[in-house]
């Protein structure tokens, strides 16, 4: 069986971590940065509050997720 090439994105976050051929299928992980946040948060459990005091802050750049089509 050949290897299927997938474009890999964050469930979380939905950035694009492998980017795959063209029309490639898509699956999910949970990306490095979003993974790190879960860890900064896990060890002070006010932190997820802190951060989440301002939403406008977690609203990312229309750059942010690059070329999607």
């Amino acid at each position: 069986m050949a290897a299927q090439i997938l474009t890999v994105v964050c469930a979380w976050c939905n950035r694009t971590v492998v980017r795959g051929p063209q029309n490639a299928a898509i699956t999910h992980t949970i990306c490095p940065s979003c993974v790190a946040w879960t860890m900064d948060c896990q060890s002070d459990p006010d932190a997820y509050f802190d951060r989440i005091a301002n939403l406008g802050r977690l609203i990312p750049s229309a750059e942010y997720f690059g070329n999607i089509h």
